[in-house]
């Protein structure tokens, strides 16, 4: 299923596929903004208990990108 989060007050989709019974892996790619020289996006990948744990845990994945 596919979801729009805000990073930063950016929007950015992220696909949330159901691994297993407990287990759900969100994909998304961010766009760092030039903070890395040459570098212009990059996929995150992450998981979670949940569905929106998955989110949740994208979310700071790409908080933490781009600081």
């Amino acid at each position: 299923m596919k979801h729009t989060v805000e990073v930063w007050g950016r929007p950015y989709e992220v696909a949330v596929y159901q691994k297993s019974k407990s287990v759900f892996e969100a994909v998304g790619t961010y766009d760092s903004v030039a903070n890395t020289p040459g570098e212009t996006s990059r996929v995150i990948r992450v998981k979670g208990r949940t569905e929106s744990a998955a989110l949740n845990n994208w979310k700071e994945a790409a908080r933490y990108a781009g600081n």
